[in-house]
């Protein structure tokens, strides 16, 4: 990713690990690098904050080294640029869509991490709207010792309090999940891919619908079903939430 503020770049580059490069553009016929710092993982957007103070979001490392990539691991990083011969890392915040990882779920992704306009930074809250989305599938055996499954789908838009020049803290969640049927195989396009500040207000925007929530309390106060089925989108259908085993040798 790269990012230009006046004469300054800021460029980061990736092998195995991150390097930040802070270049001084000031003289066209002699590009200069000021500093560099090298940190784990991959920023694939950069935002300035002012004040040579950057935020970014990405992929985090893959090895306890910091080298390689985890493509489940979305991350946002707070970077000090002020002093461009020694640019600082501040903070690091990873990102879920859900809160425990661990329980079946696949790996996380946002489409903020390759789009930046569902990158939604707000200066005068210093808040930030990043899309989350993910998914299971439960399997089980019922009372009658029956096989049964179940797809469970999940779309959140995650905000974000942005302290520049000192931390990233959670700051609250809006879930569109319930817009989704659990009988639909999603595409991750079809869950909220955009969002806007307004105000006291976050507006979340999905295929499926928009929502309106309070951010001081994290309320949602309303919103509009843009469409129940989305059947433009989806790449499955199941009938039924759950099936037997017997159902599912007949699907093979």
């Amino acid at each position: 990713s790269a990012r230009f503020v006046g004469d300054m770049a800021y460029i980061v580059t990736f092998r195995q690990m991150d390097p930040l490069w802070v270049i001084d553009l000031s003289n066209a016929s002699n590009p200069t690098i000021l500093g560099e710092l090298e940190v784990p993982g991959v920023s694939t957007y950069i935002h300035p904050l002012g004040d040579g103070q950057l935020l970014t979001i990405g992929i985090g490392a893959a090895n306890e080294d910091g080298t390689g990539l985890d493509w489940s691991n979305t991350q946002l990083s707070l970077f000090n640029a002020s002093n461009a011969t020694d640019p600082t890392l501040v903070d690091v915040l990873g990102l879920s869509p859900v809160s425990d990882s661990t329980d079946g779920w696949s790996w996380g992704y946002s489409e903020a991490t390759y789009e930046h306009k569902a990158f939604q930074y707000w200066g005068p809250k210093e808040l930030l709207a990043v899309p989350m989305t993910t998914y299971r599938y439960k399997y089980w055996y019922d009372s009658n010792g029956d096989y049964q499954w179940k797809y469970h789908w999940v779309s959140k838009l995650v905000i974000v309090n942005v302290s520049a020049g000192n931390n990233l803290t959670i700051h609250g969640e809006v879930d569109h999940s319930d817009f989704y049927t659990s009988g639909h195989y999603w595409w991750s396009s079809t869950g909220i891919s955009r969002s806007i500040f307004m105000g006291d207000y976050i507006y979340a925007i999905s295929h499926a619908g928009i929502t309106v929530t309070n951010l001081s309390t994290m309320n949602m106060t309303d919103s509009l079903v843009l469409n129940e089925e989305v059947e433009d989108d989806y790449y499955g259908y199941a009938e039924e939430s759950s099936t037997s085993s017997s159902d599912a040798e007949k699907e093979d």
